[in-house]
């Protein structure tokens, strides 16, 4: 798992999956919580663009 998949979630399913693994092992949940920890890693909000992206990380990976 790579924090720095938070920043990369548009570069394919390697980086969206390491984001989910992350924040399932983390027990994130929600959007908010995603925030906060993209905050804390990077010390700065992500953008609007990243922010609307963490909605796939939180869903449940394709079977």
């Amino acid at each position: 798992m790579k924090l720095h998949a938070l920043q990369n979630l548009d570069r394919g399913d390697r980086d969206l999956r390491d984001a989910r693994q992350l924040a399932a092992h983390l027990g994130i949940r929600d959007a908010a919580a995603l925030h906060e920890l993209y905050l804390s890693v990077y010390d700065e909000a992500p953008s609007d663009e990243a922010s609307l992206r963490f909605r796939s990380v939180l869903r449940e990976s394709p079977q």
